[in-house]
């Protein structure tokens, strides 16, 4: 399964990163590259059954600390 998360990503890399690239917009091509990477290594890990906390929890403790209920 993991094969086809690597080939899809890699696709995905193409078809985002090389226009961007050309064009030299680096803002874009950086910030498309980190949000990738991360959702890369979500899928690769999920891909090989590794299991993967909720962040439910901690966004409920994030939000309480913001707003104080």
């Amino acid at each position: 399964m993991f094969i086809f998360v690597i080939i899809g990503y890699a696709l995905l890399g193409i078809y985002e990163f090389v226009p961007l690239y050309k064009q030299k917009k680096w803002k874009e091509f950086y910030v498309n590259l980190v949000l990738t990477l991360i959702s890369f290594i979500m899928a690769f890990l999920i891909s090989i059954n590794v299991k993967i906390p909720s962040p439910a929890k901690l966004i409920g403790k994030v939000i309480t600390l913001l707003t104080g209920k």
